[in-house]
């Protein structure tokens, strides 16, 4: 099966289910469209997103065997697969953002400003270390260790990378356990409340739009949100109305 652009833990869920479909009295070459439903039909407790992975996972397979010629015919074909809308990009307000970094203090502050210029997960941010920094020619770099254990560098404001290195460790500690950072869904609430409601992912969002927006280069935005497909990036991008504005203006005919 083709694991390429797919993130580990989808490749794990497509192995999972695949695994389960294929069982010891089911050849895995000698399947039809109805042996796929009738399987699929067997789980109605399935959540809509565990079904439509499931379907998902066995016409990835499926339509790679016969492009590799291991089978005549794709059983899966015409398998229905329920789509889901691909979410509306909800990016911090740029006055809500700078208005909650002024109203901030101390580490609140730093916290805001990092999530912000660095668009990492909360989980990446609660477990952030001075060690992560990183000094190359071109300035300084913040090594982040995503999902599936992928690295990426992540470029730093020289006194956002200063901060980091004076913590001598983790860079946002526990309050409550002495030695360890801060859980993720602490960093979670600690960020939803700076921001008014809004959330560590919107802000994840905010970075992924102000980095697209003025490179328009949806690969490095991929890069630096640790994504492992450029269309997950584009769920996190909301498009400038000056982008779109210039661009619809160039098929207007006077």
């Amino acid at each position: 099966m083709c694991a390429i652009g797919r993130s580990p833990g989808t490749v794990e869920q497509y192995e999972s289910y695949l695994s389960r479909f294929l069982t010891a009295d089911r050849s895995p070459y000698d399947v039809t469209l109805h042996d796929v439903e009738q399987w699929l039909a067997l789980h109605p407790h399935w959540s809509p997103p565990s079904r439509r992975v499931a379907a998902n996972a066995l016409a990835s397979f499926y339509g790679w065997a016969h492009d590799e010629g291991l089978i005549e015919k794709d059983p899966t074909e015409h398998l229905h697969r329920a789509h889901t809308r691909r979410p509306v990009p909800k990016p911090t307000p740029d006055d809500v953002l700078a208005a909650s970094i002024a109203n901030a203090s101390g580490d609140d502050r730093w916290l805001l400003r990092i999530a912000a210029a660095t668009g990492m997960r909360r989980a990446e941010l609660a477990a952030l270390h001075s060690s992560q920094v990183e000094h190359h020619p071109d300035g300084w770099w913040l090594r982040v260790v995503g999902k599936g254990d992928q690295e990426r560098l992540i470029p730093l404001p020289d006194d956002q990378a200063g901060w980091i290195r004076s913590r001598h460790g983790w860079v946002f500690p526990s309050r409550r356990k002495p030695g360890r950072h801060e859980l993720a869904p602490s960093i979670g609430k600690r960020i939803k409340r700076l921001l008014g409601g809004y959330s560590a992912h919107t802000l994840r969002h905010y970075f992924a739009t102000t980095t697209y927006q003025s490179t328009g280069d949806i690969y490095a935005t991929q890069h630096l949100l640790g994504h492992a497909s450029p269309v997950t990036t584009q769920g996190y991008v909301m498009e400038s109305p000056i982008r779109l504005r210039q661009a619809a203006a160039t098929a207007w005919v006077a």
